[in-house]
């Protein structure tokens, strides 16, 4: 089915059911990139400062500065 043949059902859907429509296919979205980007049986690495030694104390020092301190993105 193409979406030339869905577009005009669609259209006769009350608000509620276009919403819920909407919902499905974003959850069905969500599934799809997650299989691509997750792996069963994988090991993804988890970066925390509590794996970083000091990276708390600069996160801390860099948000004490402000903002104006701030180095732009490169």
């Amino acid at each position: 089915m193409s979406i030339a043949e869905i577009i005009p059902g669609v259209r006769t859907l009350s608000r509620g059911e276009k919403f819920q429509l909407a919902q499905m296919l974003l959850e069905d979205l969500a599934c799809d990139d997650q299989s691509e980007i997750f792996k069963d049986g994988r090991v993804y690495p988890i970066h925390t400062p509590a794996y970083v030694p000091g990276a708390a104390a600069q996160l801390a020092k860099a948000w004490r500065r402000g903002p104006a301190h701030q180095r732009s993105p490169e």
